[in-house]
């Protein structure tokens, strides 16, 4: 390790689930994520909420398809699922990497948009899906 190494520390790195919602890439940490399963359809009493991503960010529903899939993740009264269209894989980001949310609209929900991120050469949005999971 040469001396300019010990002085500057290196930014931490995390780890993100990229998936994407009628085609545009979204990321969410997998840290506050306990279970990811294959989409099926809701049965009359389901043993967990599971809310529609891309209707609650105003996207309209989520086109099922062979690859969507349901993000478990605690919320205030339990575990709540979050239908996401199809996953693909896990990213890290060091901090440094990640922007601030912009000041501008994004269209999306206050609150949820972390950050914004690039991963395989697009930029992704990154969203506090522990947020959302815990407002239910």
């Amino acid at each position: 390790m040469s001396s300019l190494e010990k002085l500057v520390p290196s930014a931490p790195i995390r780890s993100y689930l990229l998936f994407t919602l009628h085609g545009e890439p979204f990321a969410t940490d997998v840290l506050p994520i306990r279970e990811i399963i294959d989409y099926r359809p809701p049965v009359p009493e389901p043993r967990m909420p599971v809310l529609d991503l891309a209707h609650r960010l105003g996207r309209g529903r989520t086109v099922v398809g062979g690859r969507s899939s349901v993000i478990v993740m605690g919320g205030w009264a339990g575990e709540v699922g979050i239908l996401v269209g199809d996953i693909h894989e896990i990213v890290e980001f060091a901090a440094a990497d990640i922007e601030p949310a912009p000041g501008f609209d994004l269209g999306l929900p206050t609150g949820l948009v972390a950050g914004i991120g690039r991963a395989r050469g697009r930029t992704v949005v990154i969203l506090d899906l522990h947020r959302l999971a815990a407002a239910v």
